[in-house]
């Protein structure tokens, strides 16, 4: 839903993480945007972007008799897009299994402060998403929104006979 060029606009990644964007950023999308928009609204916008223009990019609305205005989702999508991808990027998967980086010349983050990072990131995307939301409530109509349907995993408990 954003383009390598745009979440290098709207919150940089590092510039030879490239591909990992395009993973991470598909992820983002089919899971939490998914989520947050809904399913049937998330694959029209998927399926014909062109038609979201002013939900992906941002506009001016009237809400509550006032004019306000939102940033898109692609704002949404770039911070929690760097969210993941901090949490993500000290990793690497081997044959061996998954590794951490070690460079000579630098530290690695402790993980407290990687996962604080990641959480700001998140919070301020849900914080673009706010304004947004608004947007979606008095532009698209229920039939083309669905409720967010939440899921509980029920663990399976041994039982003796």
């Amino acid at each position: 839903m954003i383009t390598w060029a745009k979440q290098q606009s709207i919150k940089p990644i590092a510039a030879n993480s490239q591909k990992r964007f395009t993973q991470i950023e598909k992820e983002v999308c089919d899971y939490e945007i998914s989520n947050l928009i809904g399913q049937k609204l998330y694959s029209q916008v998927e399926e014909n972007p062109g038609n979201y223009k002013d939900l992906l990019e941002g506009c001016t609305f009237e809400y509550c008799g006032e004019t306000t205005s939102h940033k898109g989702l692609e704002y949404v999508i770039a911070y929690l897009v760097f969210a993941a991808y901090s949490l993500e990027n000290n990793l690497q998967d081997t044959y061996t299994g998954m590794v951490q980086k070690q460079r000579p010349d630098s530290e690695t983050a402790p993980v407290g402060l990687v996962k604080n990072l990641a959480q700001r990131n998140r919070e301020i995307a849900y914080n673009y998403f706010e304004a947004t939301k608004k947007y979606i409530e008095i532009t698209f109509d229920c039939e083309q929104r669905t409720e967010k349907t939440k899921y509980r995993l029920i663990g399976i408990k041994k039982t003796e006979k």
